[in-house]
């Protein structure tokens, strides 16, 4: 019996730590999740149409962009501005980008500002941009394998835990 007391004893304070999680820390996460799931679709992508190697490449740096700079702005507004953070919601709901508030982050992140110009950049030159006939095969030989449907299963269940964890700021 004391030996049972003792070991909760000893992993009560990791547990609660594991549980004490702030604002930031979780949406840290959540990015790395956006992040894991691109990089593993993409590869998948790739594997099933060689042919689209480089635009496959060239959409996951664009979201990989997208993913940074929401991260950036999440960590600004955090600190300065903790009010436009919607911890309430679920993680993708945290922000409400407006022109107004994209412009006073850019203003004062210059991460957020390079990020932001980053996006912006053309399509690197040579690169085959039919978007339409990527989306038709993707949707035909890529998105209906199992292991596409497994990976996007478990970046659904990895957000969803994370949307039921509480934080604090």
């Amino acid at each position: 019996m004391n030996y049972l007391y003792l070991m909760i004893l000893t992993l009560l304070p990791a547990c609660t730590l594991a549980a004490d999680l702030s604002c930031q820390e979780k949406y840290d996460l959540y990015a790395m999740a956006q992040t894991k799931w691109q990089q593993g679709s993409t590869e998948l992508i790739i594997q099933k149409m060689p042919d689209y190697k480089q635009l496959a490449e060239h959409y996951r740096d664009q979201q990989l962009l997208r993913v940074k700079r929401r991260a950036v702005a999440v960590q600004w507004l955090l600190q300065y501005s903790p009010g436009q953070v919607k911890t309430d919601r679920k993680l993708n709901r945290w922000l409400d980008f407006s022109p107004e508030l994209e412009a006073r982050i850019s203003t004062h992140s210059d991460a957020f500002k390079r990020l932001s110009e980053e996006i912006e950049l053309p399509a690197p030159s040579g690169l085959k941009m039919d978007g339409d006939l990527f989306r038709l095969k993707l949707r035909e030989s890529v998105m209906t394998e199992a292991t596409f449907k497994e990976k996007m299963t478990d970046f659904f269940s990895e957000v969803s835990a994370l949307d039921k964890r509480t934080c604090h700021n």
